[in-house]
């Protein structure tokens, strides 16, 4: 009966740190998802007016009788690839180390 009140004190410790911890994953689900909209918006904004310059590009090319210089030919692909999202730093650092 000595050890009851460490029992109920380990007790409380454990479910604290058990709800504190999905207290904790809510909040970066939430920040991770209201990142993802944000990115969704920069992009529904963004891809019209990169589609316009991408056939303005095409036209432009055309017009030099479809001759690409090489250093151009690198740098234009459509569509671009998707970036990575932001919470996915971490993927990038290990690649980048390996």
């Amino acid at each position: 009966m000595n050890d009851l009140p460490a029992i109920i004190g380990a007790i409380g410790l454990l479910i604290g740190t058990v709800f504190g911890g999905i207290a904790a994953l809510d909040r970066r689900r939430a920040r991770i998802s209201t990142e993802v909209a944000e990115e969704l918006e920069n992009y529904q904004r963004w891809r019209p007016r990169v589609r316009r310059g991408w056939a303005e590009l095409m036209a432009i090319i055309s017009e030099l009788g479809g001759r690409v210089p090489p250093e151009v030919e690198e740098l234009i692909h459509f569509p671009p690839p998707a970036p990575n999202p932001r919470h996915s730093r971490e993927e990038e650092n290990r690649a980048d180390a390996s």
